[in-house]
């Protein structure tokens, strides 16, 4: 039974740096929205929507990663 529990909390470690990448694209979309509705610039709002499929791709990446993991060899 701990030994589940240590596997569920390595699992969760382990994409801590995929999720802080989740994270911070969110964050970029978000700020470049607000300033393209700041300055009306339409080219940042571009930029703002060219952000958004690396937001939604992100969660199947990390999934594919984890079914196509390669092998170190010896």
């Amino acid at each position: 039974m701990a030994g589940q529990v240590a596997h569920k909390k390595d699992g969760w470690r382990e994409h801590i740096v995929l999720y802080a990448a989740l994270a911070a694209n969110i964050g970029i979309a978000v700020a470049k929205f607000i300033a393209a509705a700041l300055s009306g610039s339409s080219s940042m709002l571009t930029e703002g929507f060219h952000c958004l499929p690396r937001i939604s791709g992100s969660p199947s990446r990390n999934s594919s990663r984890r079914r196509f993991q390669v092998r170190p060899r010896c």
